[in-house]
């Protein structure tokens, strides 16, 4: 069976403080609608970044795959560690 992936939220800022929180209410809300007919994809986020915590805990109960847009050799493993199984 196909699946349609489509885009539930505008882009991550990580350098605009007050985009974060924002960014996971309007990523929850266009999930409840979209999620009905595809798979919604809910953005990049920093694993190093101050509000890593939100982006990653929202992620994890979203239902959403989890990317990542951390820099080569920045990455907060013990933060990524906590989204996936035990055996990856």
């Amino acid at each position: 069976r196909d699946t349609a992936i489509a885009r539930a939220s505008d882009d991550f800022y990580p350098r605009e403080n007050a985009s974060h929180t924002v960014h996971v209410v309007n990523v929850v809300y266009n999930t409840l609608f979209l999620g009905e007919v595809v798979h919604p994809d809910w953005d990049m986020f920093q694993s190093e970044h101050p509000a890593a915590s939100l982006h990653a805990a929202a992620r994890a109960v979203g239902g959403c795959a989890v990317y990542t847009s951390d820099r080569p050799e920045i990455h907060n493993f013990d933060l990524l560690r906590k989204l996936v199984f035990p055996d990856g």
